[in-house]
């Protein structure tokens, strides 16, 4: 899996791990978070995830279809957030 940068107000990279079926979600910086943060949800379907990978808007598709729905854990920070440096393709 790779990270994929994405365009995005507030969402700066996704990756969806499929061994774990976690999708991690790096944030872009903000004041809470100045070099960025990094959540990841648990158990989140890979069709779900290819969904968002394809949204227009990740923040909406974040907000209606993951969060409240998917545990997580986070927020870490970007540089040391679990598997960061995983690289398997999705």
């Amino acid at each position: 899996v790779k990270w994929v940068g994405v365009k995005s107000s507030n969402v700066s990279a996704i990756m969806f791990f499929a061994p774990t079926s976690r999708l991690y979600v790096e944030f872009l910086p903000s004041k809470k978070f100045p070099q960025g943060s990094v959540y990841f949800y648990k158990e989140v379907p890979m069709e779900v995830a290819k969904q968002m990978f394809n949204a227009p808007s990740m923040g909406k598709f974040l907000h209606a279809r993951i969060k409240g729905t998917y545990s997580y854990e986070g927020p870490f920070s970007s540089r040391s957030a679990p598997d960061r440096q995983v690289s398997e393709d999705v």
